[in-house]
C-alpha cells in the first residue's frame, strides 16, 4: 500500500509539474489572462513537495506565487486577497517546517492584517480566511513562547465563532 501510494503521489508531482510548465508559458505571453490559473498551479505543486518533505523546492514556488500575486493585490485588492493571503500562509507553514521561525510569523501577522479589514467589510465572504489565519497564527505565537499574544488572538476568534 505504501509503494501504491508513493507511486501515484510521484506520478501526480509530475503532472503538477508538466501543468506548471504549460501554464507559465500561458502567463508569460498573457499574464492578465493566466495569472490566477499560474499562482494556483504553482501552490498546489508547492503543496506537493511539501506533503513529500521536498520543502526547500516548495519555498520556491511559494515564494515565486507570493511575488506575482502581491502585485496583482496591490492592483486589485478584492479581487486577489484570498489567493495573496493563502499564499503568504502556505509560506509561513513552510518556513516553520524549515526552522524560520520568525519569518514565518511575520507573513501570518501580515496576512491576518490584511484579512482582518476585508473580515470586517464582508464578514461572510472572509470569515473562514479570517478564522483560519487567526488559528495559524495564534498556533506559531503558542510554539513559540508568546503565550499572551496567543491567547488574545484564540479569544477573538472563539468571540467570532460564538457570533456566528
Amino acid at each position: 500500500l505504501s509503494y501504491y501510494k508513493t507511486n501515484i503521489t510521484t506520478e501526480a508531482i509530475k503532472l503538477q509539474e508538466e501543468a506548471l510548465d504549460i501554464l507559465k508559458e500561458a502567463y508569460l505571453k498573457n499574464k492578465d489572462r493566466w495569472l490566477g490559473y499560474y499562482s494556483t498551479s504553482l501552490n498546489n505543486l508547492a503543496n506537493s513537495y511539501y506533503e513529500t518533505d521536498r520543502i526547500e523546492e516548495a519555498i520556491k514556488l511559494q515564494e515565486k506565487a507570493i511575488k506575482i500575486t502581491e502585485e496583482a493585490y496591490f492592483k486589485d485588492k478584492d479581487r486577489w486577497l484570498g489567493d495573496y493571503s493563502r499564499s503568504l500562509n502556505n509560506l509561513a507553514l513552510s518556513y516553520s517546517k524549515t526552522d524560520k521561525i520568525e519569518e514565518a510569523i511575520k507573513l501570518q501577522e501580515e496576512a491576518l492584517d490584511i484579512l482582518k479589514e476585508a473580515y470586517f467589510k464582508d464578514k461572510d465572504r472572509w470569515l473562514e480566511y479570517y478564522s483560519t489565519s487567526l488559528n495559524n497564527l495564534a498556533l506559531s505565537y503558542s510554539n513559540n513562547g508568546r503565550t499572551a499574544e496567543a491567547k488574545s488572538l484564540l479569544e477573538k476568534l472563539q468571540k467570532i465563532q460564538n457570533n456566528n
